[in-house]
């Protein structure tokens, strides 16, 4: 079994899907429907030019290192990704920036809610 990762998307929020597993191509956008604490997530894709889904359970975050021994499954069940500006990596951005600039808190509170109304 795997570790738990901090990758994850909440259920009814959008990420990125790569059909393919291949994380240069376009992606497609999709919705969260279930998460597990690895980072595996069951998503509805939104089909191009039409009003419907397709949904695909077991995509796996697209650098999960699970994916290194079996790609198989990458190709079969493709990979998801954040969409941008979300994720951990925006708080380990803030938290660089927080650094450089000698720890000051209000910064913090600035990013913090900025992130907040990105997600709304």
């Amino acid at each position: 079994m795997t570790e738990p990762t901090k990758h994850n998307v909440p259920a009814g929020d959008i990420c990125y899907y790569y059909i393919d597993g291949n994380v240069q191509g376009d992606p497609r956008i999709a919705i969260s429907t279930r998460n597990d604490p690895h980072g595996i997530l069951d998503l509805s894709i939104i089909k191009p030019f039409a009003r419907s889904f397709d949904s695909v359970d077991g995509v796996r975050y697209w650098d999960d290192p699970w994916l290194k021994t079996h790609p198989e499954h990458r190709q079969q069940n493709g990979v998801w990704d954040y969409k941008p500006g979300s994720g951990p990596q925006i708080e380990t951005i803030a938290r660089q920036i927080i650094k450089e600039l000698g720890g000051k808190q209000v910064i913090l509170r600035a990013l913090t809610d900025f992130a907040k109304q990105d997600k709304k």
